[in-house]
């Protein structure tokens, strides 16, 4: 499936996904959105917060420098991710659960800070 056009919110970008087998995706959402989903991808990373996530996520196998895409490390880095579908859809179900973790720590580290209760 190919996006034609942009997404009017995140639902229906979430729904996109879903509905892939898997994502090649430059946007930090569109990783974390495959993750939360369980898809497979393929990063194509632009800058250090792309990078950051896919390693903290384990699947550094999976990362293609913006400055050094073509399409033959694309399709090589592709045939491997469908090669192993199923061993990482079950990792990304793995970090999907650490990920929400981390989310509610930061929420409640944030509520915290902005109550006033924590200040030195």
């Amino acid at each position: 499936m190919t996006l034609k056009r942009a997404c009017k919110d995140y639902r229906e970008a979430i729904d996109l996904v879903i509905n892939s087998t898997a994502v090649v995706g430059m946007r930090l959402h569109s990783l974390i959105f495959s993750t939360i989903c369980h898809k497979p991808f393929i990063a194509l990373s632009y800058s250090q917060k792309v990078r950051e996530l896919c390693t903290d996520l384990g699947m550094e196998d999976y990362i293609i420098d913006w400055e050094k895409l073509d399409l033959a490390g694309l399709k090589s880095r592709f045939t491997r991710l469908m090669k192993n579908y199923d061993q990482v859809k079950s990792h990304l179900s793995g970090m999907d659960v650490i990920m929400r973790h981390a989310a509610h720590q930061n929420e409640a580290i944030i509520k915290t800070l902005m109550s006033g209760k924590d200040r030195r």
